[in-house]
């Protein structure tokens, strides 16, 4: 949320939109209230549990990813295939799906400095975020069904 405060600093006309069951706990209750706080509650909005994640992703121009730890996100694929480019942490998956510089930028969990210059950069380069958008969704196509039954099937015929 610090993050988002300071983009709104620069890029006043940004929105951000949280999508996620937020359990009913009193650090959520804390994590609700901050955007008042901070003074951005008109930019944020929590969208809580998302049946049809794509139909909100679609709705964005960039795609962004905080977790302290992942596997292969769901997420981030589907940034990529609807053409985002994609800021995420530098952890677990996400440096297969993401090329720093390439069709989005990584940075290290907790870096709230390096999400908010990664996010201004965006931001402020709409020429930039369509490029990275497009490469995304071409290298989306290397982690389609197709695509990587042929890569397994390739594997087994080597072995």
């Amino acid at each position: 949320m610090l993050a988002a405060a300071q983009v709104l600093q620069t890029c006043p006309q940004a929105r951000f939109w949280i999508a996620g069951q937020v359990p009913d706990t009193r650090y959520a209750r804390d994590l609700l209230d901050l955007p008042r706080r901070l003074g951005i509650q008109h930019r944020v909005t929590f969208m809580g549990k998302t049946e049809d994640a794509l139909q909100l992703v679609r709705r964005c121009q960039i795609g962004v990813l905080t977790s302290e730890s992942e596997g292969l996100s769901n997420s981030i694929m589907e940034y990529m295939a609807c053409g985002l480019p994609v800021v995420c942490t530098d952890v677990g998956g996400n440096p297969e799906l993401v090329r720093h510089a390439g069709n989005g930028y990584l940075f290290p969990a907790g870096d709230i400095a390096g999400l908010t210059t990664h996010l201004i950069d965006l931001c402020q380069n709409p020429g930039k975020r369509a490029a990275m958008g497009e490469i995304g969704l071409q290298h989306a196509g290397d982690f389609s069904v197709e695509s990587v039954v042929d890569r397994h099937e390739q594997l087994y015929a080597g072995a």
